[in-house]
């Protein structure tokens, strides 16, 4: 059970984390607005992508130890993700 459970967490895991860090930079993108409205376009544009890009970094640190705490309780089973 933990051999099957193992190989499905490594296969998906990666797409969910993918899924999850282009849906935090879009949430990021859609921050133009708000930074329009004080700023020019210019200072707006890098700003939006500044914040877009906190917002990937943010989901990654918190995906990346959700990750590690699961194949902590998962076990000696992980090994097969190196494969």
């Amino acid at each position: 059970m933990k051999n099957r459970l193992s190989r499905y967490y490594c296969q998906y895991s990666g797409i969910l984390i993918g899924f999850a860090l282009v849906f935090a930079f879009l949430s990021g993108v859609r921050t133009y607005p708000f930074w329009h409205q004080s700023l020019s376009n210019g200072p707006a544009l890098v700003m939006t992508l500044v914040t877009a890009t906190l917002f990937s970094y943010a989901t990654h640190q918190l995906l990346t130890y959700l990750n590690l705490r699961l194949f902590r309780q998962i076990g000696d089973a992980t090994s097969t993700c190196s494969r």
